[in-house]
């Protein structure tokens, strides 16, 4: 009877061991197993806008340092919303012909840089690539253009989006 009961103990310390070792390996193993047979893979991504493949590079533009400033409504509302991270982040317009003198911008829109490019207008246009007029599109301190949004995007999905670019990076 004393061999029986060891026996009886043994198996099922034995079960125990496989149960634990089912509870904490089988959701790994199924993971695995769903993302790369391909039946699974998640739903949604980060970011709303829609992300460049390659990023497009801009060519040399000289731009100030950004000021920091308080703006009114709009676009500069993403900016305004980022807080502290404000001042690491610059809106630029690329004007075309004769838009770059319109006092608009300087009336409405203080601290928005307008550049106007003449020469550099294929390489920027080449840098963008499919757009429309009126796309909003995120670019990096380093000139890589990462985002574009359709002009209707919505200024939380931005803001969003902006946010999380500006956390998991240590440049600007």
């Amino acid at each position: 009877m004393n061999q029986e009961s060891f026996e009886n103990r043994q198996r099922r310390g034995r079960r125990i061991f496989v149960l634990v070792a089912v509870a904490f390996l089988g959701p790994l193993f199924l993971a695995v197993a769903l993302y790369l047979g391909g039946g699974w893979s998640p739903g949604s991504t980060i970011q709303h806008g829609i992300l460049l493949k390659p990023p497009g590079l801009l060519p040399e533009l000289t731009l100030p340092p950004p000021t920091g400033g308080r703006e009114p409504a709009s676009l500069r509302q993403v900016r305004l919303a980022l807080g502290k991270e404000m001042a690491r982040v610059q809106r630029v317009f690329l004007a075309g012909g004769g838009e770059s003198d319109n006092p608009y911008f300087q009336q409405q829109h203080p601290g928005l840089i307008v550049v106007t490019a003449p020469g550099d207008n294929a390489a920027i246009a080449k840098a963008l690539g499919e757009r429309t007029d009126g796309d909003i599109f995120l670019a990096d301190p380093l000139g890589n253009i990462v985002l574009r949004y359709p002009p209707a995007a919505g200024m939380p999905d931005i803001h969003k989006d902006l946010q999380h670019l500006l956390k998991a990076s240590a440049i600007g």
